[in-house]
């Protein structure tokens, strides 16, 4: 057992109290041994400040109230240290409260002791193997930052924590603070010390940083002081993302490899978070995503894209955000017709009669050609019909409004802007059992 526990289990019970340095001759302190029936003694070491007393001149003693029962001078060394023997007289034989006081001769200055006793007759504290230790001070038992956490969303400039130290008598106190720069701090750079205050002075990364590691020395007003290592949890409060922006892009058939079909975005509630992107594979490939590549936020074609082929892919696309955070959406692409001149790929039967079956000329993706015209035209060449922005809906009907009679005519389907864009053809208008 050391000789703080001995203590804490005698009757002579420790207790912290506020103390004051005044300056004083230590003559006053004297005790007659004849006035008292009953006695202690404390053999110990004693520190000003938490610096050790290596002068023999130094005295400690024992006062009931305003009377001194005890006083040595730290003249005896044993194994380097200066020791104390303390004799402590009183005429109950136990119960009387004893406070103790510090005589420091370089400075001729006195210091009450935060520690405090109870008197008991016979009573031995200390040792010369495990002396007692008399303070003017508590020395600093650790560093103190409450909450020791801080959120990844903290901007430049936020206070973190006030920054306390703890004494071994257990109560917490400020003083002054500052960085130890070495191995076992890499991240004091990420901060700085003001006023007791620890300052973020560069923005976390959060899901990479999720702890952070300080190297503190802490400093009591009266000139106590540790250093420690920190450790200070980073919570991750980057909200993870939705998903994609946009769930569906169009692209054109027949473009080269490697064209752009669209920037990726992220849709986010986090500000300025950044996002990675790549293919979600899952358990089953997706035949659809080969046709793709992903380069940094770009979404590229991997083959070329060809309408008649296949029309829509469906990508699974893996979202990651800054800290780590993940989501999975899925983007449809659809591949757009393009005009082609060698074939216009159309009917060229119509059957008017009404039954849902080729009663038109229908020109597949019409919508494409928003800018043609169409015009049909007989064997002799009259021009029977004309109409622009045509919609699927001539039913071999001339513009006159007389219904066209079974036979073969001509058509000519073209750019307006630009003539020689055009397709031109045959068109066989079959009518059962009339004309």
């Amino acid at each position: 057992m050391n000789i703080k526990t001995h203590i804490i289990t005698s009757i002579c019970t420790f207790i912290a109290i506020t103390f004051t340095t005044i300056a004083a001759a230590q003559s006053d302190w004297v005790v007659n041994p004849a006035d008292f029936q009953y006695t202690m003694t404390i053999t110990g070491t004693g520190s000003f400040n938490c610096v050790e007393i290596s002068d023999s001149n130094d005295k400690v003693a024992a006062f009931v109230g305003d009377e001194c029962r005890g006083v040595a001078n730290f003249d005896t060394e044993v194994n380097g240290s200066f020791l104390a023997y303390l004799t402590i007289y009183s005429n109950s034989v136990e119960g009387a409260e004893l406070s103790f006081k510090l005589y420091n001769a370089a400075t001729n200055t006195i210091t009450d002791s935060p520690q405090s006793g109870i008197f008991s007759d016979g009573d031995i504290i200390g040792n010369p193997e495990e002396p007692y230790s008399f303070l003017t001070e508590y020395g600093v038992s650790s560093i103190y930052i409450p909450g020791d956490s801080l959120v990844s969303s903290y901007e430049i400039g936020t206070t973190v924590s006030e920054l306390f130290l703890i004494n071994e008598g257990g109560d917490t106190l400020s003083g002054s603070f500052e960085f130890i720069d070495d191995e076992i701090g890499p991240d004091n750079f990420q901060f700085s010390i003001q006023s007791g205050y620890l300052i973020l002075m560069n923005l976390l990364v959060p899901g990479v940083q999720n702890s952070l590691q300080i190297h503190i020395q802490g400093t009591t007003d009266g000139g106590c002081s540790i250093d420690e290592v920190v450790f200070l949890e980073v919570i991750n409060n980057n909200i993870p993302p939705i998903g994609l922006l946009v769930d569906s892009v169009q692209v054109a058939e027949n473009l080269p490899l490697m064209s752009l079909v669209m920037v990726l975005v992220a849709d986010d509630e986090s500000v300025d978070d950044s996002h990675s992107f790549e293919f979600f594979e899952g358990d089953f490939p997706n035949p659809d995503q080969s046709s793709f590549i992903i380069n940094d936020l770009d979404l590229l074609t991997d083959e070329v894209l060809d309408y008649e082929t296949q029309v829509w892919y469906s990508l699974s696309i893996l979202i990651t955000d800054e800290a780590g955070n993940t989501a999975i959406d899925t983007l449809w692409v659809e591949v757009l017709d393009e005009i082609e001149f060698d074939d216009l790929k159309v009917s060229n039967l119509i059957t008017p009669n009404d039954d849902g079956y080729n009663d038109t000329f229908a020109i597949p993706n019409v919508e494409l050609f928003y800018n043609y015209e169409l015009i049909i035209y007989n064997a002799q060449g009259a021009v029977l019909y004309t109409t622009t922005a045509y919609d699927n809906s001539w039913n071999g009907v001339a513009k006159n409004g007389t219904a066209l009679p079974s036979a073969t005519y001509y058509y000519i389907f073209r750019d307006k802007s630009q003539q020689s864009d055009a397709f031109q053809g045959e068109i066989h208008i079959y009518r059962n059992n009339k004309f």
